[in-house]
């Protein structure tokens, strides 16, 4: 006899059995049979309808069958019977995000947090929800969290690289990318985005050698440009020219326009920053 039919049975010898209801919707769920198998959680909670359980496995089937809203209502209902259950508060924030509501899946997933403050899939959604909302530093921290927890997480490492990325901390960036290639070489996410910001990095790298010589060279024609008006007066020192009625420079000076023209370089464009997106 299959397990299906061992609850029905047990069901019938006793109809107000919630749990052989609840347990019936397990077997059928596992058997693809979505539809009696919601059917078996909502009669146990007529039944019983403080059910935590028989409400949290009803939201999923909801979710799975795309019914946001209805996902939502079962798994808050869960929670009003079972509140310091950390797995309801973090699937309830994934259905607000499913919702495209972003701000409140922060809250479900802060609250996950506050009941198991070592929850890597807890502080790994909250970060990636925040990363969302592009509150940048609040993510970096979530996503440093879950990491100090489990360190061989691939993607917290991945999407950490991108926060770094995006507050244009490029060598961090590549660590945290190159952390979560070393732990999974198939990332090809990951080993793109890292040998792109090697690319970056040296790019800037280049840069900051190539200003660091033009204002060395800089200094030494301005000082040498000093050096010809100091030493240029001579016996004619003091003299006016004849006719012009001005006093004499004594030997030319470095014009200003030229000067910080110089100075003037375009920042390196910011390329492709931004388009890797969330690994799910």
């Amino acid at each position: 006899m299959e397990a299906a039919d061992c609850y029905r049975t047990a069901i019938s010898i006793d109809p107000n059995y919630h749990e052989a209801y609840f347990n019936l919707g397990a077997a059928c769920a596992e058997t693809g049979d979505t539809k009696a198998a919601g059917a078996a959680y909502e009669a146990a909670i007529k039944i019983c309808p403080t059910y935590a359980s028989a409400y949290y496995n009803l939201a999923y089937l909801r979710q799975d069958a795309g019914d946001v809203d209805g996902a939502v209502e079962c798994f808050e209902a869960a929670l009003k019977f079972d509140p310091l259950d950390v797995d309801t508060h973090i699937n309830l924030g994934n259905a607000y995000r499913d919702k495209g509501d972003t701000a409140k899946a922060v809250k479900a997933y802060r609250m996950a947090t506050s009941v198991d403050a070592e929850s890597v899939m807890a502080l790994y959604n909250l970060a990636s929800a925040l990363q969302d909302m592009e509150r940048v530093d609040e993510c970096i921290e979530s996503f440093q969290a879950a990491l100090v927890i489990d360190p061989t997480y691939v993607d917290a490492h991945f999407n950490l690289g991108i926060a770094f990325q995006d507050k244009q901390q490029y060598q961090v960036a590549l660590k945290c990318y190159e952390n979560a290639h070393k732990l999974d070489p198939s990332f090809k996410d990951a080993a793109d985005a890292m040998e792109h910001m090697r690319g970056v990095v040296d790019h800037k790298r280049e840069k900051k050698e190539e200003e660091k010589k033009r204002k060395k060279n800089l200094k030494k024609k301005m000082e040498k440009e000093n050096a010809a008006v100091e030493g240029g007066g001579g016996e004619g020192e003091g003299k006016t020219s004849a006719g012009s009625g001005e006093k004499s420079d004594g030997g030319k000076r470095l014009d200003k326009a030229e000067e910080t023209g110089a100075a003037e370089q375009d920042e390196p464009k910011r390329g492709i920053l931004g388009l890797l997106g969330n690994r799910a």
